[in-house]
């Protein structure tokens, strides 16, 4: 994690800096959390499969593992929110104490886009992580446990399952209910998705071994 806040910060250094060069702009706007998103998403599909042998093999319990993911993932999800509105303040405040008008960087919580809110901006960050990150850490344990093929059907079940009209209209309908900018838009969407993600990853990290894909195919 560290790495990657030390990358991120050197980007937005370099963006700053060549924002004092004539004809130079730097834009970002709105969803001040993309990169910590994509974090959330690639970091638990690809760690599951050496943490998981590797803290059973410790002796600890898989309801211990459970447990102690929930707890990591929203205490990650908290620092990941809390480290994007620093850097948001921290650079928008450097910018304005040099006056560079061509670092632009703009959160979902600032001007333009407050007007257009129907909920909480921060607790929306937040839900969105662990929401990630819960689901991303259950798929990676179900690829772990049942093997690559397996792990693809479930992958690509969403969004082909959108090639049928009926069934597409009603998965856009019920993604409203997570857009911040709808006026359908309610954390409970999250949380809801959040409890069947635990839920998910307890079932299959209870049945879990350690040399899993199904025991290695018996």
């Amino acid at each position: 994690m560290m790495t990657f806040w030390s990358l991120f910060f050197m980007f937005l250094l370099l963006s700053l800096l060549l924002s004092n060069f004539r004809d130079v702009t730097f834009h970002l706007t709105g969803i001040t959390s993309l990169f910590s998103i994509i974090f959330m998403i690639l970091f638990p599909v690809f760690t599951f499969k050496n943490v998981f042998p590797f803290v059973i093999k410790l002796g600890i319990s898989r309801k211990a593992f459970v447990i102690s993911t929930y707890i990591y993932s929203f205490t990650l999800s908290l620092i990941m929110t809390g480290l994007n509105y620093l850097y948001l303040y921290g650079f928008n405040l450097i910018a304005d104490g040099f006056s560079i008008e061509g670092f632009n960087y703009i959160g979902l919580n600032m001007e333009g886009f407050v007007e257009l809110m129907h909920g909480n901006v921060y607790l929306f960050d937040l839900l969105l992580h662990l929401t990630l990150f819960l689901f991303f850490t259950f798929l990676g344990s179900f690829f772990y446990r049942f093997g690559f093929v397996y792990g693809l059907i479930l992958t690509f079940i969403f969004p082909l399952s959108m090639l049928i009209r009926s069934v597409g209209i009603k998965i856009v309908e019920v993604l409203e209910y997570f857009f911040i900018f709808q006026e359908t838009y309610t954390p409970l969407s999250f949380i809801i998705t959040i409890l069947i993600s635990s839920a998910l990853l307890w079932l299959v990290v209870n049945r879990a071994s350690v040399i899993d894909q199904i025991t290695k195919q018996n």
